[in-house]
């Protein structure tokens, strides 16, 4: 897990966005740009996902596995089960350059780069 969220990091992606998310499978798309036309360089899929605590749009993310306070803080909302992988994203929004953290709580993630 941490291999695929450092590899995120690595791929440096200017923007995110929420591409679907039908109450199960959550699929993030980066790159730049994300305007229609725009190169998508990479998809992130959360199956299975439980919680989801993210903005539409963001910028300059950072992904990593939560810390065990973290986990507890989500576990106080939602149930987190053993093998359930909680994801913090630090990222800024539309709301100023000040980064947020944002919470997904999945199943698994699938991380797939595509060519720009």
């Amino acid at each position: 897990m941490e291999e695929r969220l450092d590899r995120l990091n690595e791929l440096g992606c200017w923007d995110w966005a929420i591409r679907s998310f039908d109450g199960s499978c959550l699929t993030l798309v980066g790159g730049s740009p994300l305007s229609p036309g725009g190169a998508h360089s990479v998809e992130v899929t959360f199956e299975d996902v439980s919680y989801l605590d993210c903005a539409v749009e963001f910028s300059h993310a950072r992904f990593r596995r939560a810390a065990p306070e973290e986990v507890g803080r989500v576990a106080e909302r939602v149930p987190v089960e053993a093998d359930d992988v909680v994801v913090v994203i630090e990222a800024e929004t539309m709301a100023g350059l000040e980064p947020r953290r944002f919470q997904v709580v999945a199943g698994a993630v699938a991380v797939t780069e595509t060519e720009a």
